[in-house]
């Protein structure tokens, strides 16, 4: 349909849609069936106009997945009614995203042939979540990645994920997992107590920390996706 509307033209005068040159033979596939482009919501709000302009260029251009990276350390805009302190952690009141706006960036998004993959970067790239829920932090003073000692945290991710599957229907969802600093595991005296108690080191707690946000995801219907660390 969009190779059959950039063929077409207006004409002004007889304010009728013109087709040049027909008829057409048109052989027109994707090369890949993800294609994707990603905006990033927590270090730089994007107004919902500015967002749906982003889709329609996507749509010119035959783009299929809006990547939503919604929050980071710098920011957590958008509204989870599950856990409603954590956009305290935006950047203002009037730089946030209510569930009705990304219901209706999801729903625009799908009139015009793109999904919606939402991602949350966990354990890392959270300290705006502790601004809303200060135990998330490991302390006061070290602030991410998140606490992986605490049960509460897989509380809030679940719940964040609960909220989202109401949301985006994509079957995909994105769980960062990216540039961890483990420093704060090992400088703060109950989460060191943790580890030893559980005989793990700050690889495998990071590796218990992915595998179950994982499985919070995949028990709401997801399928997952992390970026690749090494």
């Amino acid at each position: 349909m969009q190779t059959f509307s950039q063929l077409c033209h207006f004409e002004f005068t007889s304010r009728l849609i013109g087709l040049n040159s027909a008829p057409w033979m048109i052989s027109d596939a994707p090369r890949f069936p993800y294609r994707g482009l990603l905006i990033d919501t927590s270090r730089h709000y994007l107004p919902l106009a500015t967002i749906k302009g982003v889709i329609d260029a996507m749509t010119y251009s035959k783009l299929n997945v809006l990547h939503w990276h919604i929050v980071d350390e710098q920011s957590f805009p958008i509204e989870i009614p599950s856990y409603p302190k954590l956009w305290n952690g935006s950047y203002s009141y009037s730089e946030r995203y209510t569930m009705p706006d990304a219901i209706d960036i999801v729903r625009y998004a799908e009139k015009r042939g793109v999904n919606v993959l939402a991602e949350i970067d966990v354990p890392g790239h959270a300290r705006s979540w502790g601004v809303g829920y200060p135990e998330l932090w490991p302390s006061d003073s070290c602030r991410e990645p998140l606490d992986v000692s605490n049960n509460f945290t897989f509380k809030v991710i679940d719940g964040i994920l609960s909220d989202f599957s109401k949301v985006f229907k994509f079957k995909f969802v994105h769980l960062g997992g990216d540039e961890v600093n483990t420093s704060c595991w090992t400088e703060t005296p109950h989460i060191k107590e943790w580890l030893n108690n559980n005989h793990m080191n700050v690889s495998d707690a990071y590796r218990y920390f992915v595998l179950r946000a994982q499985k919070i995801a995949i028990s709401h219907g997801y399928e997952v996706i992390n970026w690749y660390t090494y």
